[in-house]
């Protein structure tokens, strides 16, 4: 065999090989897109749908490699003109439509949002709250469902044990981060009624300090957390739910632009980092009953988009002592406080 006919066949034999691990690739991506577009969101397999893209596009650059010379002809002077001008407007119209979000490319697009939105919701047990309800505005449905560690039981001493949930809080900032309102908040933390050992009250300024900072009212004893003398009004506040929420709620009808916050705060929240019983010089010290700090998550509402379902995405969390109202981006030393919550929808009605 000649070394020509040898070169031949092995660049046959990699076209080959090259074309079948496209097509794999392309099922991979084919497979986890579908998925994604109908299932609630996955971080998982997010990634291997990106993981697959990232090989696909690889491939794609081989596969144009070894087939050049053949490539080329596809652009030579032919009778394949009106092909050609079909494809490329094909392709400008998938751009411009996706990008715009017109017609019927949004319409695929939302039916996904609901598919999703929908089998989260019919799948979990949820606690139903509303607030601000007698008071006018639009409609804005907040699912939050629970995830592993939202609930568990402390142990104290001999056979008392404490059942423990999260403190929460949601509100609503302008584009220019200026706090517009609260939409709802956990009880204890509304009405400052934290108890400590036998009857002492307790102010637990370190349980959502992002948001009571952001409302900026401070209270007589100089601290931002409201007190029993000077609670939130019972419009916008709510039992802990026991697992997941669905929060019917409204927000001011000239808002267009909006950030909508969820702090999420749980107590007895100890890991290696913010451990009990540290120093106050330590890096990861906490105070009161706290340990891991509150986490918090915002979503980017613009109302002109016709987006009907965001998803608010983790943004940082708040000072383990509560000393101050400023969020912190770096969340590597968190690890149970990420699993408090499993996802959150906004729906904006």
């Amino acid at each position: 065999m000649s070394t020509n006919e040898t070169k031949n066949k092995g660049k046959k034999k990699d076209r080959s090989i090259i074309s079948l691990f496209t097509l794999l690739i392309f099922l991979g991506i084919f497979i986890t897109g579908l998925l994604i577009y109908l299932q609630p969101y996955s971080k998982s397999m997010a990634i291997l749908h990106t993981t697959f893209a990232i090989f696909f596009v690889v491939l794609v650059i081989l596969h144009i490699k070894n087939n050049w010379k053949v490539l080329l002809n596809y652009f030579k002077p032919s009778g394949k003109k009106k092909w050609f001008a079909a494809i490329i407007v094909t392709i400008l119209v998938i751009l411009i439509g996706g990008l715009t979000g017109a017609p019927p490319f949004k319409t695929i697009v939302d039916f996904g949002d609901k598919i999703r939105a929908s089998d989260a919701i019919e799948n979990v047990e949820y606690s139903i709250i509303n607030t601000k309800d007698e008071i006018a505005g639009n409609d804005i449905l907040v699912e939050m469902k629970a995830g592993e560690h939202y609930h568990h039981v402390q142990p104290l001493f001999l056979w008392m044990s404490l059942s423990i949930i999260p403190q929460i809080a949601i509100w609503v900032e302008d584009a220019d981060g200026n706090f517009i309102e609260t939409l709802y908040v956990t009880s204890k933390g509304a009405k400052g009624s934290f108890m400590g050992f036998g009857s002492e009250e307790i102010r637990r300024i370190e349980a959502l300090p992002i948001w009571s900072h952001k409302r900026g009212q401070v209270e007589k004893d100089g601290l931002f957390m409201p007190t029993k003398d000077n609670p939130l009004p019972d419009a916008v506040t709510g039992a802990s739910p026991e697992s997941g929420m669905i929060l019917n709620t409204k927000v001011a009808s000239d808002l267009e632009k909006f950030v909508i916050f969820i702090e999420v705060n749980k107590s007895f929240d100890y890991n290696e980092f913010y451990a009990d019983g540290l120093e106050s010089d330590a890096p990861g010290y906490n105070s009161g009953f706290s340990g891991q700090p509150a986490v918090v998550y915002s979503a980017k509402i613009n109302r002109k988009d016709g987006v009907r379902y965001y998803f608010p995405e983790l943004v940082g969390h708040s000072s383990p002592t509560g000393g101050d109202g400023v969020l912190s981006t770096d969340t590597s030393n968190l690890d149970t406080s990420l699993l408090l919550i499993d996802r959150i929808i906004v729906e904006v009605k």
